[in-house]
């Protein structure tokens, strides 16, 4: 009977040791999915910030590109409304030196 009952006993104590086991391995991989879906997660709003990031930077650049384009253009206008000017004044002056001469 002593014999019967220390070989219950160790059973029980075999049975409650592989249960604790399979509990803590569960937990473990209970644990290492939660884990992996936060880096997953993490890692998707990385990849939406760098996307994002980087498609702001290009409609910045392209923001940028577009105005030295109308800088250079308007640049250009009052070149070419100075050459003008400049290239009309001698021959307003003229007249007006025409005028006041023939007066």
């Amino acid at each position: 009977a002593r014999v019967r009952r220390r070989a219950l006993e160790t059973e029980a104590l075999v049975d409650v040791r592989r249960h604790a086991e399979t509990h803590s391995t569960e937990r473990t991989r209970i644990e290492e999915d939660a884990r992996t879906r936060r880096v997953e997660s993490f890692a998707k709003v990385a990849e939406v910030l760098v996307t994002e990031r980087a498609r702001t930077q290009r409609e910045r650049d392209a923001q940028h590109a577009q105005a030295v384009r109308e800088a250079l253009a308007m640049w250009g206008q009052l070149e070419m409304q100075k050459a003008k000017v400049v290239s009309t004044t001698p021959h307003f002056f003229q007249l007006m030196l025409a005028s006041l001469v023939g007066a």
